[in-house]
């Protein structure tokens, strides 16, 4: 479980600001759901690294593990903390500028 006030904008910024990362969540966005041997193919990513990126950004709670078929796990994005990640950010954003939401 998260609440918006938990989210971490520093972690959050460097997983966007990650080409690898952001490869892995627009191959997602576009999918749906995907496994890490999916994503490898459809992005050119060599497996090893888009597991290791994928366990990062589970631990960051942007992907999930929708469902399992034998040996295959299946991913999406974590949809409901990408929107509380991004009510947040925008807060933030509205913050510096002085302008309200």
């Amino acid at each position: 479980a998260f609440d918006e006030d938990s989210i971490d904008l520093e972690r959050l910024c460097g997983d966007f600001g990650n080409n690898i990362r952001r490869q892995i969540m627009e191959a997602l966005a576009e999918n749906g759901e995907m496994t890490a041997s999916d994503i490898s193919r459809r992005t050119g990513i060599p497996m090893t690294t888009v597991l290791r990126h994928m366990d990062v950004l589970s631990e960051d709670y942007l992907l999930s593990v929708s469902r399992r078929k034998g040996l295959q796990i299946f991913y999406t994005l974590n949809r409901e903390f990408i929107e509380k990640a991004r009510r947040k950010t925008n807060q933030y954003l509205a913050g510096l500028s002085g302008t309200e939401l």
